[in-house]
């Protein structure tokens, strides 16, 4: 079996890095936040360690950047600026069929609105007591930022855990919510 060919370069913002994986045509596969460049290559090498589909090759070696640019320099918008709405192609390559449903269900969270573990539940048809299922499969997710994890939280207004941290989640909200932050989180 022939493997695809992703491409993985890092993206540095004044107020974090990050770690992309994205085709010869600018569609990301992953995409990871954080502080130490070596904890975002360390957890890369982890999650992609039991995936033999695909080759993981530096962005250096991708001849024909003129689409995986767009992509890039879109992405670098977002962390330095999310309460722009940017539009991404992503493809989901992890993840267990529920995992990837509740992935498609945050897709549908409005940019500037937050929901509950609860109400994603409750959307899938799901006891509301689900919640922590509901979570586990959010904290799967492997495409930070464009999945809005980022924009569920606990149904008494607080920011709960981050596959990223919370402070980038905090990051992330405040800069969407604007002024409308301090209202719908605690």
């Amino acid at each position: 079996m022939k493997q695809q060919r992703l491409f993985y370069n890092i993206i540095g913002s004044k107020h974090f890095n990050a770690l992309v994986v994205l085709d010869e045509f600018g569609t990301i596969y992953y995409a990871s936040i954080g502080n130490s460049l070596d904890q975002l290559k360390n957890q890369l090498v982890i999650d992609f360690k039991s995936s033999n589909q695909y080759q993981l090759l530096p962005y250096s070696t991708l001849k024909d950047k003129s689409l995986t640019e767009i992509t890039i320099d879109k992405f670098k918008l977002l962390l330095e600026d999310p309460s722009r709405s940017e539009k991404f192609s992503i493809k989901f390559i992890f993840g267990t069929s529920l995992q990837r449903k509740v992935w498609l269900e945050l897709m549908k969270i409005p940019h500037g609105e937050v929901t509950t573990y609860g109400d994603i539940a409750r959307k899938l048809r799901m006891k509301p007591t689900s919640s922590r299922a509901i979570g586990g499969c959010i904290g799967a997710n492997k495409i930070a930022a464009i999945v809005p994890c980022h924009r569920v939280i606990a149904s008494n207004k607080t920011i709960s855990g981050y596959r990223w941290g919370v402070e980038v989640k905090k990051y992330f909200l405040k800069h969407e919510l604007g002024d409308s932050y301090d209202q719908l989180v605690n």
